[in-house]
């Protein structure tokens, strides 16, 4: 386990020189990263220490810029507008109304979330699937008091579990707790919203060519108020073994964002439009791989993080939950994802 600890930071500093390139290239003020492997592998360790080091490496050499001073558009124009449907409402929510149209939908894993907005400001908005307020989605303008500037920010899709008391009241709930981790038991369609959003924040932020010179020269380095609104998305608390709204905030100023999860290739359900996003964005969207050649050392590691979270009493219900479970969400990841996309492989 320490060597493989030791060896993902060693990978991660590679990977952080390979971030710096991608940025120097861009044209962008933000670019993402999504990372997928199978659970075991490796990508929520390595995504964080690729956190560290980014950020580390912008502390040696902070700098930060006015937005005045014309390295970027102040908005690009590109601002995704509410679409006027069923799934696109105006603030304020009518929590029981949407509670009872929501749980006659439970069992549909295509649900398709819905937004609600202000009228008069779009970068104020909810998006609520079928986790309600507790996978919901919010962002909101930019305060502009941020006094630690933050370079890189992991995300985690740990955040979209369904809750348990939405798997309760699926008519399949039993099966459902029991493959809790797998595709279905997500709000899919919200992760594919928040990769829409991350999607949507880079081009709302297009460099200047004065902003793509200082990229080439010196990509670390953050503005103090770009036009872009902060993200508020939940996180999972391991404890309550339950999302927790608005766990992590993604502020304005973030250059790299990093987002890790199982499904961010999957070709199945709502999933498969991550995909295409990819395609259609590559300049701003980089796939990235977590993988390792010894399935022993992955149940492992799975069946230990599930007795350290208290999801399993022993060692040995780990495993067979690893078996039952976590190992056929893994085939599915590494036979059903789109690879096509993935530039780069972390081997662990």
């Amino acid at each position: 386990m320490q060597l493989s600890l030791e060896n993902l930071k060693q990978e991660a500093k590679k990977a952080a020189a390979d971030v710096v390139q991608l940025l120097k290239r861009a044209k962008t003020y933000r670019i993402v990263i999504l990372v997928i492997g199978r659970p075991g592998s490796g990508k929520s360790t390595f995504a964080s220490l690729l956190e560290d080091e980014l950020n580390n490496m912008f502390k040696v050499g902070e700098c930060t810029y006015d937005f005045s001073s014309n390295l970027a558009t102040s908005d690009s124009g590109k601002r995704s507008s509410p679409l006027n449907d069923a799934h696109t409402r105006v603030l304020p929510i009518h929590m029981e109304e949407l509670q009872k149209e929501v749980d006659e939908q439970i069992d549909k894993s295509d649900f398709e979330p819905i937004t609600y907005f202000k009228p008069h400001n779009v970068d104020e908005s909810v998006i609520i699937g079928r986790g309600m307020l507790s996978t919901a989605i919010s962002t909101f303008a930019a305060s502009g008091n941020e006094e630690n500037h933050t370079f890189a920010k992991r995300i985690t899709m740990d955040g979209f579990h369904l809750p348990r008391s939405v798997l309760h009241k699926a008519k399949n709930s039993e099966f459902m707790v029991k493959r809790r981790g797998s595709e279905f038991t997500f709000d899919s369609g919200l992760v594919v919203r928040l990769v829409q959003k991350l999607v949507s924040t880079c081009e709302r932020c297009e460099l200047t060519k004065e902003g793509v010179t200082l990229n080439r020269k010196n990509p670390l380095w953050v503005f103090k108020n770009p036009p872009i609104p902060e993200l508020s998305i939940p996180d999972f608390d391991h404890e309550k073994k339950d999302p927790t709204p608005g766990g992590t905030i993604v502020n304005s100023d973030v250059r790299v964002v990093i987002l890790e999860g199982l499904y961010l290739m999957y070709k199945g359900g709502l999933w498969k439009q991550i995909p295409n996003i990819v395609k259609e964005n590559h300049d701003k969207v980089h796939v990235w791989k977590v993988k390792t050649n010894n399935p022993e050392l992955v149940r492992e590691r799975t069946a230990e993080r599930h007795v350290k979270s208290g999801v399993c009493k022993t060692l040995e219900d780990g495993r067979a939950r690893y078996d039952m479970n976590d190992n056929i969400n893994g085939n599915l990841v590494d036979d059903e994802s789109r690879d096509e996309f993935i530039e780069k492989v972390i081997n662990n």
